[in-house]
């Protein structure tokens, strides 16, 4: 992130717009900076991203208005007004405060939006392999029945050397096949807890 332009505390007494946050998400905190003034206090968030807390007087009422915003590398993606906020030219005779989200709120509502961003990551994986194997799986199986039928219709037929070679790739395949269900139950099994948090992520798996 580049430095701080240090300006004058009146940079934050000319310019109170109520909710100038819209329209700063994914521009740069430089230029945010430069028309606010410097933050007075931050911290660093679990993944990575820097909250910034700003305080500037409200125009109309006494007061200040905090205000937080979070960045990312260097642009803001997130925009709050904390605690109170100022009143417009037209409410300021019956000055209004609310509840605005916390900061931790903020880091919380980024979080789970990485959380489920990584559950459809590993949601498609898993779909993706299962795809795989299953497919694999229903050729062995098709292999392994026709060895079966042909083993069984030639048994007469073969030599015992024969007969110990077929049955050993038999037994092999069979192996195979029960390690494909295992894996195949595995992964049927994480995708349905993906699903159960976030039922929106279902596809319907191929037989």
């Amino acid at each position: 992130m580049k430095k701080f332009i240090i300006l004058p505390l009146m940079v934050f007494i000319t310019a109170c717009a109520t909710t100038p946050f819209n329209n700063w998400i994914g521009k740069d905190f430089d230029q945010f900076v430069i028309k606010y003034g410097t933050p007075v206090s931050q911290f660093k968030m679990q993944n990575g991203d820097m909250a910034y807390s700003f305080k500037r007087p409200c125009p109309y009422t006494p007061g200040q208005e905090e205000i937080l915003v979070v960045v990312s590398g260097e642009n803001i993606i997130k925009g709050a007004t904390l605690q109170t906020r100022c009143p417009s030219s037209s409410e300021h005779q019956s000055y209004n405060t609310y509840t605005a989200p916390s900061a931790q709120n903020i880091q919380a509502e980024t979080q789970a939006e990485r959380q489920r961003k990584d559950a459809e990551a590993r949601y498609n994986q898993l779909y993706s392999e299962y795809s795989k194997t299953n497919a694999a799986y229903k050729n062995l199986t098709k292999e392994y029945t026709a060895n079966v039928n042909n083993f069984t219709s030639n048994i007469g037929k073969m030599t015992a050397a024969q007969r110990d070679k077929q049955k050993a790739e038999i037994d092999a395949q069979y192996k195979e096949l029960g390690s494909l269900s295992s894996r195949l139950k595995e992964m049927n099994e994480e995708m349905s807890a993906v699903t159960k948090e976030y039922p929106d992520l279902w596809r319907a798996l191929p037989q």
